[in-house]
């Protein structure tokens, strides 16, 4: 039995052993008196950013995954808690530690619908906040249980590492999931959360087809000071979080700092670009309803003429911003990629290692900045100009509210 580096190892003279991870915690919890009414925050222990290998596959979803990486295939099983957190539980390959800092903290009662965790820098900023699933809200391991046969869920990035733990139900496909939000445990006794070290993922395309299916994944931040709030109700705790290099490698702190700087910088692109996407398809869609709904009417023909024209310059911005002809992962090799996918790409080969990025990679960055704002400035153009217009060709036609055929 021997300590290394605040783990507790336990070996036998036969093939077996155990480690029992951060004894400063058990310490802790030992300060804590018996029967205690109050939420107890614990402070993390010091945390390395380590590097890490890049994988292949499918976006996971709930129930049996697979995934590509370092010449190996390697199997999980994810499924989602009745708090909310996802969880994986890896088949064929062993189990690393928790991949981030693993916030512990102790609640006398269960606390759902009202506790959050808050993530800052060391000037107090928010980079992100995580809530406890809300008491009314329905379990979504019940849900799988309920839910039809075939159906999948497209579950998001996972608050706590690969196989961190093993999953509290059988892992099942479940219905559509709407909230992919990683949740922060809030169940009675010891809750431990995993911050994967990254802020809010970049915008998702929330509606119609094409290559929308891009890394959407913030930065991990770089190695410094950080702190963590826990907030039950109005209680309010607060600890010290310190992220370290990863010690294989020599990256100077302004090396880190400049990784991450233009990475943010990219993470901002993206969110930019399908936000634009978004808003294009939202105006779309009111256009072919004021269309369909004047067809019939004397305005009619000019409300479709002037929808025609704007939604051409809508679109001639949304092909430059996502490859609308791809129906899957497959058709990337059929079809062009655009900007989006060209962006997360960068933000992928920026990331792929502890180190400054390249001079290529900054003038990349600015290329497809330049070729981003354009398209932007377009449609800025299109909604300032063409749509107060459309809107008055429409007031000015009287259609009405509700029209009964």
């Amino acid at each position: 039995m021997v300590i290394a580096q605040g783990d507790l190892v336990l070996a036998t003279h036969g093939r077996s052993f155990w480690v029992l991870d951060d004894l400063a915690l058990v310490r802790q919890m030992a300060e804590v008196a018996e029967g205690a009414s109050a939420a107890k925050l614990f402070t993390p222990r010091d945390t390395a950013r380590f590097g890490r290998l890049f994988d292949f596959g499918a976006p996971a979803q709930n129930g049996r995954n697979y995934i590509f990486v370092a010449g190996m295939m390697a199997a999980f099983e994810q499924a989602k808690t009745p708090g909310g957190e996802t969880k994986r539980s890896w088949l064929d390959v062993g189990t690393n530690p928790a991949d981030g800092v693993v916030v512990s903290y102790l609640l006398p009662e269960e606390a759902e619908g009202k506790l959050t965790l808050t993530f800052r820098d060391a000037q107090g900023a928010e980079i992100r906040t995580f809530k406890s699933k809300k008491k009314d809200e329905k379990p979504k391991a019940e849900s799988a249980a309920q839910g039809a046969a075939g159906e999948t869920d497209a579950a998001g990035e996972s608050a706590v590492a690969p196989g961190e733990s093993q999953p509290t139900a059988a892992p099942t496909v479940p219905p559509e999931d709407k909230d992919d939000e990683p949740k922060a445990p809030a169940k009675a006794g010891l809750n431990r959360f995993a911050w994967d070290l990254r802020g809010a993922p970049a915008q998702k395309i929330t509606s119609g087809e094409g290559h929308k299916d891009v890394d959407l994944s913030a930065p991990r931040v770089p190695p410094g000071r950080y702190w963590v709030e826990l907030k039950v109700g109005e209680e309010a705790q607060v600890a010290n979080i310190t992220i370290l290099p990863d010690p294989r490698v020599s990256t100077t702190q302004a090396e880190y700092e400049a990784q991450y700087a233009l990475l943010r910088r990219i993470h901002g692109m993206v969110d930019g670009a399908h936000k634009a996407v978004n808003r294009i398809r939202a105006v779309s869609e009111q256009l072919d309803g004021w269309t369909k709904r004047s067809e019939k009417l004397e305005s009619g023909a000019r409300i479709a003429a002037a929808a025609k024209a704007l939604k051409a310059k809508l679109t001639a911005v949304e092909e430059k911003l996502i490859q609308v002809k791809a129906r899957s992962n497959q058709d990337t090799l059929n079809f062009p990629v655009m900007l989006n996918a060209k962006i997360a790409a960068l933000a992928g080969a920026v990331s792929s290692a502890e180190a400054a990025p390249t001079r290529a990679q900054e003038m990349l960055c600015e290329d497809l900045a330049t070729r981003l704002s354009e398209q932007l400035g377009v449609l800025e153009v299109a909604l300032a100009q063409d749509l107060p217009a459309f809107n008055t060709l429409v007031r000015e036609a009287d259609v009405p509210a509700i029209i009964v055929e």
